[in-house]
C-alpha cells in the first residue's frame, strides 16, 4: 500500500539502491508553488492591511494589500475591482483594518485570484501622491542622463479599460493621442500588447488589430512571458509594414498587395 508523500526543501530521504545499499540525500530548493484562491459571484473578500499569506480554506477569504493607508478612505458602496478588472465587487461594510467586498462581477465559472495582483478603486479619493519622495531625490540624475521619465500610478486620470470602463476604453485612447500630439508629448502604447503571444506563442485576432495600431504611437510596450522574443520580432515585422500604411492619425493609402505577393 503507498501513500502520498510531501517533499519541502531540506527533507531528508533515504534512496535505496538496487544492491540495497540505502543513501541518504537532502532535498535542494524547490520552486516556489505560486498562491492562488478560486473566487465566485456572491463570496466576500477581506482586504486587509495585514500581508501574512492567505489561507484559502478561510471564509471569507483575506487577502493583503500593501497600501493600508488607503483602506482608510475607501466608503461602503465603492467598487472595487482585482487582477486589472479580472473581477471586482463592491464594499459592503467596513472591517478593522480593511474592507468587505463582494464579489458580483465575475464570470459565471469563477476565476482565479494570484498572488501580487493589482487592485483598483475607481470611486475612491486615494489621496496618494504619484512621487514619493525618493522618486523626487532622484529626479535631477534622470533630468541629466534620461529623455523622459514614465509613471505607471496617475492619480487624477482614468485608467482606461477598469476604470472608465470598456465601453469608452477606444474614445479615451483616441483623445489621450490627440491631446499628446498636441502637446508634442510622445506616447507609449500599453495596451497589454501581444500578451496572448507572449505567454502561449500565439495571438489572438483582436491583440492584432491593436498592435497594429500602435504605429501611430512613439513606443510600444510588451508584458514580460516565455514568447517574448516571438513577440518582439512579430511586433517588428507588424510595424514594419504598418508604417508604409499610417503616419500618426493619417492614412496613406499604399497599394495592397495581398495575392501572395511579399510586399
Amino acid at each position: 500500500m503507498f501513500d502520498t508523500s510531501y517533499l519541502v526543501t531540506g527533507s531528508e530521504v533515504a534512496v535505496s539502491g538496487p544492491d540495497g545499499a540505502v543513501d541518504h540525500v537532502r532535498i535542494a530548493r524547490l520552486a516556489a508553488i505560486e498562491q492562488r484562491i478560486r473566487i465566485h459571484r456572491g463570496d466576500d473578500l477581506i482586504v486587509t492591511a495585514d500581508l501574512t499569506a492567505a489561507d484559502p480554506m478561510a471564509e471569507p477569504v483575506r487577502i493583503g494589500y500593501s497600501l493600508p493607508e488607503v483602506l482608510d478612505r475607501v466608503q461602503v458602496g465603492d467598487r472595487v475591482y482585482f487582477d486589472d478588472g479580472e473581477f471586482g465587487g463592491r464594499v459592503i461594510a467596513k472591517t478593522t483594518g480593511g474592507l468587505r467586498v463582494q464579489i458580483d462581477q465575475i464570470d459565471d465559472a469563477g476565476a482565479w485570484l494570484r498572488a501580487e495582483k493589482g487592485i483598483n478603486l475607481p470611486d475612491s479619493d486615494l489621496g496618494l501622491s504619484g512621487l514619493t519622495e525618493d522618486d523626487r531625490a532622484v529626479l535631477p540624475f534622470i533630468v541629466e542622463h534620461a529623455d523622459g521619465v514614465e509613471m505607471s500610478f496617475v492619480d487624477t486620470a482614468d485608467d482606461l479599460a477598469v476604470e472608465a470602463g470598456f465601453a469608452r476604453m477606444g474614445e479615451l485612447q483616441e483623445e489621450i493621442m490627440w491631446l499628446c500630439e498636441a502637446a508634442h508629448v510622445p506616447v507609449i502604447w500599453a495596451t497589454q500588447v501581444l500578451e496572448n503571444l507572449a505567454k502561449s506563442g500565439r495571438p489572438s485576432r483582436a491583440e492584432v488589430t491593436d498592435a497594429a495600431l500602435s504605429v501611430r504611437s512613439e513606443g510600444v510596450m510588451l508584458n514580460k512571458g516565455p514568447f517574448i522574443l516571438d513577440a518582439v520580432s512579430f511586433l517588428d515585422h507588424l510595424l514594419t509594414r504598418m508604417s508604409d500604411h499610417l503616419d500618426k492619425k493619417s492614412p496613406l493609402l499604399r497599394r495592397l498587395r495581398l495575392g501572395g505577393g511579399n510586399d
